[in-house]
């Protein structure tokens, strides 16, 4: 093997071993559904504002490091008359996010797009990094 392609290998694999071990704990995020237990929906709500209506609502940060981006999904329904209508809308959702989420701060977030103002909605995932 020659000297330049074994130096190559060398700092890959060193490259890869700093990150692994500098930030394997930078990614906590909710893929089942589960909210990750120090992350906290503290309410939610919808606001009408010049005829749009957006999700509304504040997130906690009860973990001892810093968050650069927490997202917020929620499910839409296009009705409230049964609870079972969001299993017949799964691709209905609304999405809002909140940066530098400091330890123990609470933050507001508003959905990025508007939603329809009879929408019912539900958290679906609280995700961050």
């Amino acid at each position: 093997m020659k000297a330049g392609t074994l130096i190559a290998l060398i700092c890959v694999f060193g490259g890869w071993y700093y990150l692994r071990t500098h930030f394997a704990g930078w990614i906590l995020s909710a893929t089942s559904g589960e909210t990750p237990a120090c992350l906290e929906l503290v309410g939610s709500t919808t606001s009408e504002v010049d005829g749009v209506t957006h999700i509304i609502g504040s997130v906690r940060n009860n973990c001892d490091r810093k968050f650069l981006m927490v997202s917020i999904s929620f499910k839409l329904a296009r009705t409230n008359s049964d609870p079972a209508v969001f299993r017949d809308f799964p691709e209905a959702v609304a999405v809002a996010s909140v940066r530098d989420l400091q330890p123990g701060e609470t933050a507001q977030f508003k959905s990025a797009v508007p939603v329809s103002k009879d929408a019912i909605y539900r958290l679906d995932r609280l995700s961050a990094y």
